[in-house]
């Protein structure tokens, strides 16, 4: 039961943090110092120094405009991270569950208590709320780092899929920090969410017999 704790609140973290910051009226990415990369092999340079761009609005597969670097991403990967984020961003619980493997969701409502999908995923957004501002839309998603198996500990989500009943082979296991731009009501549009909160929101992201979750 501690590791179900420590995983609920690891997954709401972010979403309740009381860390304020100015906002920023631009989209802030990472710059890479390309004078001191020198002779470094592409595959061996960091999380960032290779990013690219995704646009909603030239492909009607894609939920949300996203950056990410394509050396550590697939393309499948970042639609899927898109899909859970425009399910947070409209409370689209259909959407949510499509990010998840079968079972998970009703998990996450048991050692949460909430009352159904919906209303746990109502409860992130409200939380979300908080800091970005009432009426806060999403549309913007930087992927600013990620780890694998070799830089990170999955023992506690792995064993939360083994409580949910998931089966199926585990061939990959990612955890992502990303920062969501949004607008507001006001008609600011490029408020940075990581500004506000002082961190990046984390997910995970499996591969189970070949299909690509985010938890």
């Amino acid at each position: 039961m501690n590791n179900i704790k420590r995983f609920t609140a690891a997954f709401l973290a972010v979403s309740v943090m009381a860390c304020f910051s100015g906002c920023k009226d631009e989209h802030e990415h990472k710059m890479v110092d390309t004078e001191n990369i020198g002779d470094i092999a592409q595959e061996d340079m960091p999380y960032g120094s290779t990013m690219t761009q995704l646009r909603a609005s030239s492909n009607e597969n894609l939920k949300m405009d996203i950056e990410y670097d394509n050396r550590f991403l697939t393309e499948e990967e970042a639609y899927k991270v898109a899909d859970s984020v425009a399910a947070l961003n409209t409370c689209d619980t259909e959407l949510w569950e499509t990010t998840m493997p079968s079972g998970f969701v009703y998990y996450l409502i048991s050692v949460t208590e909430s009352e159904s999908a919906s209303a746990f995923l109502t409860g992130r957004h409200d939380a979300l709320a908080e800091y970005a501002g009432e009426g806060f839309d999403f549309n913007y998603i930087a992927v600013n780092s990620c780890v694998g198996e070799d830089e990170n500990d999955f023992a506690d989500v792995d064993e939360s899929l083994a409580r949910a009943g998931v089966k199926g082979e585990i061939t990959s296991r990612k955890h992502i920090g990303i920062d969501m731009y949004y607008s507001l009501p006001d008609g600011t549009s490029s408020n940075s969410l990581k500004a506000k909160t002082g961190t990046d929101y984390y997910f995970n992201i499996y591969v189970i017999d070949g299909e690509v979750y985010v938890l």
